[in-house]
């Protein structure tokens, strides 16, 4: 048996733009392609072990992808696997557009109950708490890369004002923006 364990700043990134969805009620899941899976633990254990955590870091990712697959896709289910990628995409490349919940439902042929059901068992969360957390990890960049000033930042994340963000912002990363990239520029 292998058991990945996860904690840091960079698994929280993960978690927040839904590549490392939260864990299901029994805490693991079962690969897809174990032996696959196997040689690619293989991968990262011996990447470690030569002092290549950078590449053992790439491998990982690479599981952590291959586990966030549905684990009972169907080929019937694959239109709806697509479009669940492609709009979790697209959610994340704009997090400032606005997403509708209805006109995504009837494009892939479910009513809205059911899209935000199947949504969040692909992604992990629902679509409205996906968009929010595409939103404050955009924040987190720009405010980490950039000197915009807050009032852009939100603007340029799709929030409605301000305070909206920095609220929202709190909410996610336990800090207000401000002082987010107060300590950002001191740790460098």
């Amino acid at each position: 048996h292998y058991y990945v364990c996860f904690a840091g700043k960079l698994v929280n990134a993960w978690r927040r733009s839904g590549l490392l969805p939260r864990a299901k009620s029994r805490g693991w899941r079962f690969p897809a392609e174990p032996e696959a899976m196997r040689e690619k633990m293989v991968q990262i254990i011996g990447h470690l072990g030569d002092d290549r955590p950078d590449r053992a870091l790439v491998v990982l990712q690479d599981v952590l992808l291959d586990l966030h697959e549905p684990e009972e896709a169907t080929k019937a289910d694959a239109p709806r696997l697509t479009g669940f990628r492609k709009l979790a995409g697209r959610i994340r490349a704009k997090p400032a557009e606005a997403v509708d919940e209805a006109v995504e439902a009837r494009r892939l042929g479910l009513s809205p109950v059911h899209f935000r059901r199947l949504f969040a068992e692909h992604t992990g969360l629902p679509p409205h708490r996906f968009l929010m957390q595409a939103r404050a990890a955009h924040a987190e960049f720009l405010l980490r890369t950039t000197e915009l000033p807050l009032k852009v930042v939100a603007e340029r994340c799709g929030f409605y004002d301000e305070y909206h963000f920095s609220r929202l912002y709190r909410r996610a990363y336990q800090v207000p923006p401000g002082r987010y990239r107060m300590q950002a520029r001191l740790l460098g």
